[in-house]
């Protein structure tokens, strides 16, 4: 098992590649006022959800688009590494809370690390997937991962080579990437309409915080 200090070097090696990588049309976080947004991990959603030891591991589609960062830098932006009112955020919070859980609590990042400009083809996610997001799952080994939205987890079981086909079944524990068992919820900003209603999208919630009560009571029970 890796030591705390193991993991953040590790993810600071995989954040140094990010850095050199390139990935035409699409921009890197370097290329806005001056590196303002620039940061030592893969996603700057990391900076406000960075417990290399989490239990559970958040993962989102991508941080951002062009267009917006070129406007002028918000600061809080750059410091908590999201727009804090932003839906997405808001609304994540609050199913975390479903789980007993502090998005602080977690380990958050997102599939594709680089700066959208305009639409992210299905190999680019893949290709990200593999490249960034399965070895911060191997490396942070939490017990579950939870992918926002279909582009996110398609990309994610696409890159371990798994082929689930339905997506409404993506809420069951039966897919694993090594010991971690893979999930797949509504994206915290789609349509209420899009979703069955945040009630029925909390619900689920619910239901990985229970299992992950289970998971943790079995840990005990095994040490």
């Amino acid at each position: 098992m890796k030591t705390t200090e193991q993991k953040r070097k590790e993810l600071f090696q995989l954040a140094k590649r990010r850095k050199k990588d390139r990935l035409k049309p699409h921009a890197c976080l370097d290329d806005f006022h001056n590196g303002f947004y620039e940061c030592d991990h893969v996603s700057p959603w990391s900076k406000s959800a960075c417990n290399v030891d989490a239990k559970v591991m958040i993962i989102g589609k991508d941080w951002g688009a062009s267009i917006p960062l070129e406007k002028e830098p918000d600061e809080d932006r750059r410091r908590l590494g999201q727009t804090y009112l932003k839906l997405t955020n808001v609304n994540l919070r609050e199913y975390l809370g479903h789980m007993g859980l502090e998005f602080s609590q977690t380990y958050a990042t997102n599939v594709f690390p680089f700066i959208k400009r305009g639409h992210i083809r299905q190999p680019d996610m893949v290709y990200c997937a593999r490249t960034y997001t399965l070895p911060q799952i191997e490396i942070i080994s939490p017990r579950m991962a939870i992918c926002l939205g279909k582009p996110a987890f398609d990309a994610v079981c696409s890159a371990a080579e798994l082929h689930p086909k339905d997506w409404s079944k993506a809420r069951i524990p039966r897919i694993h990437i090594s010991s971690v068992e893979i999930y797949g919820l509504p994206h915290p900003a789609a349509r209420p309409i899009n979703t069955g209603g945040k009630e029925v999208v909390g619900r689920s919630w619910r239901l990985l915080g229970q299992r992950l009560q289970h998971m943790r009571k079995r840990d005990n029970q095994r040490n």
